[in-house]
């Protein structure tokens, strides 16, 4: 029997993982999808290593990639996707989406914001610590690679503490540091 108090501190619970930025997105997954969890072959309806015209399908979108900056790769935003969130397309596959804001997770519970050593305890021996390109020794980039595939893995960025960006997706554009500069 749920007596007042249980009931207040059941709705309080509630009402804090609601407004909690690890709660997801600003962005509600489209009808039919999986929650915008990212793994190193999909985001919701995103599947790495689908085209841009699938991309479209899925989301209801009808986006084109401009190859502006590389003449095979382009980062597009589609609409759809929560905040902070993007997708790299090479010679129009989806190869990755990267992550900069909180509220987006992996399967694991792991996102922006989490500490390092979060990381390396769910992750373990999986977890290959390097130092990042721009902000080491005390910047990181913690890498996963999918047990099942090792083409696929994930990709977190660290200031030497905390979780600032990750990527999930497949070689060679998942480990591009600089996107498709």
């Amino acid at each position: 029997m749920w007596s007042c108090t249980t009931w207040s501190a059941a709705v309080l619970l509630s009402l804090a993982a609601c407004s909690s930025p690890r709660s997801g997105g600003d962005a509600t997954p489209p009808e039919g999808s999986r929650a915008w969890v990212l793994t190193p072959s999909t985001f919701g309806k995103v599947r790495i290593g689908s085209t841009v015209h699938e991309l479209n399908a899925a989301l209801g979108d009808s986006l084109k990639p401009n190859y502006e900056v590389s003449d095979d790769c382009d980062q597009l935003t589609p609409d759809a996707l929560p905040h902070g969130t993007s997708v790299m397309v090479l010679q129009d596959t989806i190869v990755r989406v990267d992550v900069d804001s909180a509220g987006i997770l992996t399967p694991e519970g792991v996102g922006v914001g989490d500490t390092e050593a979060r990381v390396r305890a769910v992750y373990g021996d999986r977890a290959v610590v390097t130092p990042h390109k721009y902000t080491g020794p005390e910047g990181h980039y913690i890498t996963i690679i999918d047990p099942a595939d090792s083409t696929r893995m994930t990709i977190f960025e660290t200031d030497g503490t905390r979780i600032t960006a990750l990527r999930a997706g497949r070689l060679p554009g998942v480990q591009f540091v600089e996107g498709c500069a």
